[in-house]
């Protein structure tokens, strides 16, 4: 379905990377946070607290491809 995945040295795809999406820094200037995983891959593995590890979809093709059964989303 997707052309790609997070990958880290443990394990090419169920390693999760470990990302503080409440961290000060995050909150006060996100963007950066989100060009690390828009570069590691279309869809990536990611670590939430509470959560546990969870799918993000971090492109544009990434959701419409993960949207079954929906028409593609509109830019």
């Amino acid at each position: 379905l997707f052309p790609a995945v997070a990958s880290t040295e443990n394990d090419p795809v169920l390693e999760p990377l470990r990302i503080d999406f409440c961290s000060q820094a995050a909150k006060r200037d996100p963007f950066p946070l989100w060009a690390r995983l828009r570069e590691t891959g279309p869809v990536v593995r990611v670590e939430v607290p509470i959560f546990g590890a969870v799918w993000i979809a971090t492109t544009f093709d990434a959701v419409n491809a993960a949207s079954p059964g929906s028409s593609p989303l509109r830019a």
